[in-house]
């Protein structure tokens, strides 16, 4: 089970990308409206008397509002830096508590739900379906198994068979996926 959900991770990494690239995206545009809100001359002086806002995780600049909406998104304090931006000034209050509302409702489940959505869909597409290369390629690589340690000699350690044996271990290896007709099968 766990060797099927490492080759749906394999299989589903063009599509991650995808989401990694808007999730980039996202966060990119949450941190710009960040620093159109919160960011500016007004809060300078007032970042040492806060204890969440620091000269680090603010919204002065982009980089830091970046820092600040990716620490919101883990959970991290996100309600007390909410609450530290509403009581900063009064008249903003409301648009702090929609603002950081929205930021973890967009990033935690919206963001989370999608990344999962994703590998889900092709854990599905790849693992559950008939005709999935995964389940396919195990299948053939069961019978040629099977097959060449049939015909494999003990001098070599299983890694050769004879020549003579050649035939024997194609028609072995399943005739009917190599189309072999009944009267030619040796020759």
């Amino acid at each position: 089970g766990l060797e099927k959900l490492i080759q749906t991770l394999q299989w589903s990494i063009s599509a991650l990308s995808n989401v990694l690239f808007l999730t980039i995206v996202i966060y990119g545009t949450i941190a710009l409206m960040g620093c159109y809100l919160y960011g500016g001359d007004k809060y300078i002086g007032k970042v040492s008397e806060t204890y969440y806002i620091n000269d680090y995780f603010n919204f002065m600049n982009f980089y830091s509002s970046y820092l600040l909406i990716f620490r919101c998104s883990t959970g991290e304090n996100w309600h007390n830096i909410m609450v530290e931006y509403a009581y900063k000034d009064n008249s903003e209050m409301g648009y702090s508590f929609v603002f950081f509302i929205l930021d973890n409702f967009i990033t935690s489940v919206i963001l989370l739900n999608l990344l999962l959505m994703v590998t889900l869909q092709q854990y599905d597409e790849f693992t559950d379906k008939k005709y999935n290369p995964i389940e396919k390629f195990n299948s053939f690589i069961k019978d040629f198994n099977s097959a060449w340690n049939k015909y494999s000699t003990d001098e070599e350690d299983g890694y050769r068979i004879k020549k003579y044996l050649a035939a024997h271990f194609l028609i072995e290896l399943n005739s009917a996926k190599l189309v072999f007709h009944e009267k030619n099968k040796l020759e």
